[in-house]
């Protein structure tokens, strides 16, 4: 997160880690309480588990300063947009449709109003129009149907999180040895929130607040796998979880950085955020 910090003569650009300016955000709006006393940004300790597009990241925070961090690159909402993709491509049966890029683009956009879609409901309508424009055995019925439901969906993306993304994850060293190889997507939270404790040496008895933000994070699969790993790893009462409206998950990183930078400045290595003296 970048911001120019117009109270420095110098103009410099102030580089400020996502997970850092994901709190202030989640400050600046009550949903994290906002530390009064040298002594209380000491204690503060907070997880933040950040679900993008093609990646998600697992961070723990302290004293406005990340500690400890790994990162699940393919682990995000776009699964959900390739794999309709790939299905609606299945169920065309028309391999050629992978080399023409307007059919392409016609299949991304589709695929990709179908999961905003589900996010709100449990199944959805898949219609591209004209898809088989040009194929003799389609002239009666140019147009492609399907319906999907988010159970199905869920499934997929699972299925391909654990089977194509997780062992890469393994061999890159980002999730956690100490636990066997994750079978679904709560085990998959599960084993990077555990690594982050271990490579931070934090205890989970630590952590005050566990805060999901980030676009990816609206899907309910994304959302359970987070509240039952949390349960898993701090007890199936954890009052600890901070789970924002979805529409706001996306905006705390920019909403955090925008209110905090024009009066702070920060240094992640050396001193955290400081008020800037005006």
């Amino acid at each position: 997160m970048f911001h120019q910090n117009y109270h420095d003569p110098s103009h410099h650009t102030i580089t400020v880690p996502d997970p850092v300016a994901a709190i202030w955000g989640a400050q600046s709006v009550n949903l994290l309480p906002t530390p009064t006393s040298k002594e209380e940004t000491a204690k503060a300790c907070t997880m933040v588990v950040d679900v993008g597009g093609l990646a998600s990241t697992v961070s723990i925070v302290r004293k406005d300063q990340v500690i400890g961090t790994v990162s699940l690159n393919n682990i995000g909402g776009e699964s959900y947009v390739q794999q309709l993709s790939e299905r609606i491509v299945k169920e065309a049966a028309d391999a050629s449709l992978l080399n023409d890029p307007t059919s392409l683009a016609l299949i991304h956009g589709s695929a990709r109003s179908s999961i905003l879609e589900l996010v709100q409901k449990t199944s959805s309508n898949v219609h591209i129009p004209f898809l088989f424009m040009g194929r003799p055995d389609k002239a009666n019925e140019p147009h492609f149907e399907m319906t999907i439901s988010r159970a199905v969906m869920d499934q997929c993306v699972q299925d391909y999180w654990i089977q194509s993304v997780v062992p890469t994850l393994i061999q890159e060293g980002q999730l956690s040895t100490s636990l066997s190889p994750p079978t679904n997507a709560t085990s998959l939270m599960m084993s990077a929130m555990t690594k982050v404790l271990e490579e931070s040496e934090e205890l989970p008895t630590n952590i005050q607040h566990i805060l999901l933000v980030g676009g990816g994070s609206k899907f309910k699969l994304v959302e359970q796998a987070f509240l039952d790993a949390i349960a898993m790893l701090m007890g199936p009462s954890s009052h600890k979880t901070v789970i924002p409206e979805a529409s706001l998950r996306a905006e705390l990183t920019t909403m955090g950085a925008a209110a905090l930078l024009p009066n702070y400045d920060y240094n992640n290595y050396q001193r955290g955020l400081e008020r800037v003296s005006l």
